[in-house]
């Protein structure tokens, strides 16, 4: 009756369509419909006699007959077709649920916006409250330590600023080096992008003869004569792909390499020429002004990516050589991956381009070397995939000026607030320099631990909280540099920090969004070999215990692997037990969402414990933190509080997101706003 009514107001939309009965027949099938198009998700609400309404989900990637009735096909295809009708398909299902005549819903739902804004604006001066205490008492703390303070000069890391006169913290080693390179890196950078644009709008066929021969100088500034260890590295790997990718130990051989050469590196301490000839040993003295081995991770990355496309790449030729021609007959030509297509608008993305085989030519050994010591993206990444960039070489994305621009001032941008930051919290220096000091006289009992501020929970609390605020701005920062590097030169990359690290309340979207560029390379090379969702409880152990060791060989990172880990399963557990049919009616009752909230802020709190452990107080202060907070309930009630108001802000986020920043369904949109 719905789908009649809606024909007759929208006849050049709904022309041809059968009327919905009130109660569809059991058997019915969709077999017939074609399914909708990729990545829309279409909810159709089903209204039946009672006024209940059935709600489904038609998934593009799961599509079903089973689980869409008749009446629910013919309404999809209306709210396919048509947004207008789209919302009248919504407006009565609304009014179905609710049971209030049509005349009296806009009262009500403007009766549930506003209790609805209220809360969020409670949740909102909780969270604000919470965050201007943190900022007062940071400030308050960090000043005993700047110029005039009681405790000026006790605090190591702490040198002369250049904003009103206040000390800067440059306690960080990464970033104190970034920041005194950086306009050299500006400089080169901004060179290669300008003679890079030059060249392949002048002569593209020389574009890669180009780069290799700028990787080759910029290499010799970075780590001057020992750059031939990272080179011959890759070279290596380049061998031990082209023999053993397609094979069936070919990932197997891939990854032994890959982390052995890891592993050297850092035990050996980059190596040296004398190890291996005496002849070569004043090449010692020629180091560069970076070590290699302190990059080679990111370069294991790419390496890795080479051999892995390689090798699936191979895989992907033989099957198509096993499928026979339109004769019937099997050709060996077929060995040979088809020429990928140019990428269109429609398809012109990362991803996209990164799940795409290039022909097995396109895996040479300059190929790999221009990869490998791609300058903007040496150092610090982004990561790209070995196919996404042979794809972006072969036909770059169109790159504008005004996006290079836009980018620049957010850059620029984040810049100013990291400088604002480091000049006024020094709690990097407190848990680099501080902390441990004050650990180790506490535990000798000395007088000296009298003179400074006791571990206290509010301590640690804000030490973590301004640690990694720092090590966010900071990241940002530094990607953002090197990928407008990049974007510079005509080649996109993904953002690696695509959120706020605090607008997070669960590990898996924490990391899908801290280093994003990491994240999909782990996905892709080692989750999913692993078993992927199947065994996601299990795979998660390999794959931190990797990330832990890739980043340095510390106990303190594998404690922070694990204990995210520990923290995982549980998360993983929760989800699968929420998507249950058993609690289909407490997700659509009003307790839901604050149940869900519960959850998330002990999430959080698991969060900020597996991070202080592992950048803060380290493992063997965190039984002393514990026993502080213990004796602390009120402060842990508080902070879960907080925690529970920004998982509801957090949530509220997410819908807006969904409804503004995608494309999608207006039915989707009214159940999130729901």
């Amino acid at each position: 009756q719905l789908v009649q009514h809606i024909a007759v107001n929208d006849r050049k939309e709904t022309t041809g369509l059968c009327t919905a009965q009130a109660q569809p027949p059991p058997t019915a099938s969709c077999s017939s419909l074609q399914p909708p198009l990729p990545a829309v998700h279409i909810i159709v609400e089903h209204c039946t006699n009672n006024g209940r309404c059935n709600r489904k989900l038609a998934d593009s990637t799961r599509w079903n007959s089973r689980h869409v009735t008749a009446p629910c096909n013919q309404l999809k295809e209306v709210v396919r077709h048509s947004p207008k009708v789209a919302h009248a398909v919504q407006e009565h299902c609304i009014h179905m649920k609710a049971g209030v005549p049509r005349q009296h819903q806009s009262a009500v739902q403007q009766h549930s916006i506003h209790l609805r804004w209220l809360e969020l604006s409670l949740y909102a001066l909780a969270v604000g409250y919470a965050l201007a205490s943190f900022i007062r008492q940071g400030i308050s703390f960090s000043a005993q330590f700047d110029g005039g303070g009681p405790r000026h000069g006790q605090l190591l890391g702490l040198r002369t600023g250049w904003i009103a006169g206040r000390s800067v913290d440059l306690s960080d080693i990464q970033w104190r080096q970034f920041r005194e390179g950086l306009p050299l890196a500006a400089a080169a950078m901004g060179t290669y992008a300008v003679f890079s644009r030059l060249v392949s709008s002048v002569k593209p066929n020389w574009q890669r003869r180009f780069s290799l021969a700028f990787s080759a100088i910029y290499l010799g500034v970075l780590h001057g004569a020992t750059a031939a260890f990272p080179t011959l590295l890759s070279v290596m790997m380049f061998v031990v792909s082209r023999v053993t990718a397609g094979s069936a130990i070919g990932p197997l051989c891939i990854w032994a390499f890959g982390c052995g050469s890891l592993l050297a590196a850092r035990v050996w301490d980059g190596g040296s020429f004398a190890t291996f000839s005496q002849h070569l040993a004043p090449l010692d003295a020629y180091r560069g002004v970076v070590r290699w081995h302190i990059v080679f991770n990111l370069l294991l990355l790419r390496l890795i990516s080479f051999g892995m496309d390689l090798h699936w790449a191979r895989l992907a030729a033989r099957q198509l050589a096993a499928l026979p021609d339109e004769d019937g007959n099997r050709s060996e030509a077929g060995r040979q991956l088809p020429q990928p297509p140019l990428m269109g608008a429609a398809d012109d993305s990362l991803k996209a381009r990164g799940a795409m085989a290039q022909p097995l030519a396109a895996y040479g050994a300059a190929a790999l070397l221009e990869y490998a010591f791609y300058p903007p993206l040496y150092l610090a990444g982004p990561t790209v995939t070995f196919n996404c960039f042979a794809s972006q070489r072969r036909s770059p994305r169109a790159i504008g000026a005004a996006q290079v621009a836009v980018y620049a001032m957010r850059w620029l941008t984040a810049l100013l607030l990291l400088e604002g930051l480091t000049h006024s919290l020094y709690f990097n220096a407190v848990a680099r320099f501080g902390l441990p000091a004050w650990r180790t006289a506490a535990a000798k009992g000395s007088t000296a631990a009298a003179a400074v501020p006791p571990l206290t929970p509010v301590l640690a609390a804000l030490t973590g909280w301004w640690v990694l605020t720092f090590m966010w701005l900071k990241f940002t920062v530094m990607w953002r540099f090197f990928r407008l590097a990049a974007l510079s030169a005509g080649l996109d990359a993904p953002e690696n920090i695509r959120r706020c690290f605090a607008n997070n309340y669960d590990i898996e979207g924490f990391w899908r969004n801290w280093h994003a560029s990491y994240n999909l390379w782990l996905v892709r090379y080692l989750y999913v070999p692993l078993g992927g969702s199947r065994r996601r409880a299990l795979a998660v152990w390999p794959v931190f215990t990797f990330v832990a060791t890739w980043h340095d060989l510390e106990w303190r990172l594998l404690a922070w692997a694990w204990l995210s880990c520990l923290l995982f399963a549980p998360e993983l557990g929760a989800k699968w037990l929420a998507r249950q049919p058993a609690l289909s009616r407490l997700r659509q009752s009003r307790a839901w969402r604050p149940v869900c909230a519960a959850g998330a802020a002990l999430n959080i709190a698991g969060l900020m414990g597996a991070n202080l452990a592992g950048f803060v107080v380290g493992p063997a202060g965190l039984p002393l933190l514990l026993a502080e907070l213990a004796a602390r309930p009120g402060f842990v009630a508080a902070s879960l509080g907080v925690f529970f108001a920004a998982a509801q802000l957090m949530f509220w986020l997410r819908e807006r997101e969904a409804t503004t920043g995608r494309r999608v369904c207006p039915v989707d949109v009214l159940q999130k706003e729901k």
